[in-house]
Order: structure tokens, then C-alpha cells, then sequence
């Protein structure tokens, strides 16, 4: 009888030990607060930690979010956009995993649009320079 009374005390006790070491682990990534997203159109998102911190996960969040924004999608699946942190600082995808946390607020600018080059047809200026087609030489 004691034997087993002793049994149920070391189980009791290696309960109460599991209990513990849970409470000291730290959160899973599915409890660990959530990113907050504000995009290039003023948009909020909150994405879970565990999506949001890998940076394919992250890129496929963003471009899931303007798959049917007409305009700017073909530019954000590009990828041409940057991520910043609370303090205003890009974050590089190399080094996103190192930098993004739990809670942090990050914010989506769009990389401006470089428009082509002006035609110099009209405006006064030379245009480029075209071969001459060989007539021969002219006799008087």
C-alpha cells in the first residue's frame, strides 16, 4: 500500500513538474501577438506572427492582399515596394527574419513609378541621329 501511495505521489509531482516547465516555455508562435500591416493604400491588416515571419510568407500576405488591386498589382507582385519598421528604417527581405517581431507595426511604400524618357519628336530638340540613304553624288 505504501508502495503505491508513493506512485501516486511521484506522478502527482511530475504533473505539477510539467506544469511548470509549460509556464516557463516560451509561446507557441500561434500565441505570440499578431503583425500589424498598414499597406501603400492606406489598408490595415493584422497578419498572425507564425504567417508573418518568414519573408515568403510575409510577400504572399502582401500579395494575396492586392491580387484584385487594379493598377498596383502588377508593381507589388513585382516586388517593387519596401517594409518598414515602427522607427521608419527599411526592412530588407534578407534580413527580415532577424528584424520582424511579435506585435511590430510595419508599413508598405511603394517604390515610385520611373516614367520613360521624353520623345524629343516635336519638342524642338534633335532626335536621333538616322543613316542617310546613298543617293551618289550629284553632277552639275
Amino acid at each position: 500500500m505504501a508502495e503505491a501511495q508513493e506512485e501516486v505521489a511521484k506522478e502527482k509531482g511530475m504533473e505539477e513538474y510539467e506544469k511548470n516547465v509549460a509556464k516557463l516555455a516560451p509561446p507557441s508562435d500561434e500565441m505570440k501577438p499578431a503583425v500589424q500591416f498598414l499597406d501603400a493604400i492606406g489598408r490595415e491588416f493584422t497578419f498572425p506572427w507564425h504567417l508573418a515571419k518568414s519573408w515568403s510568407a510575409m510577400k504572399e500576405l502582401i500579395n494575396t492582399g492586392f491580387a484584385h488591386v487594379e493598377g498596383l498589382n502588377k508593381h507589388v507582385f513585382a516586388g517593387h515596394y519596401d517594409l518598414a519598421g515602427p522607427d521608419g528604417e527599411i526592412m530588407l527581405p534578407q534580413v527580415w527574419e532577424a528584424l520582424i517581431e511579435p506585435g511590430m507595426t510595419v508599413k508598405m511604400i511603394l517604390w515610385p513609378e520611373i516614367p520613360p524618357p521624353p520623345s524629343s519628336i516635336g519638342l524642338g530638340m534633335p532626335g536621333p541621329l538616322l543613316p542617310v540613304p546613298d543617293r551618289g553624288v550629284l553632277e552639275p
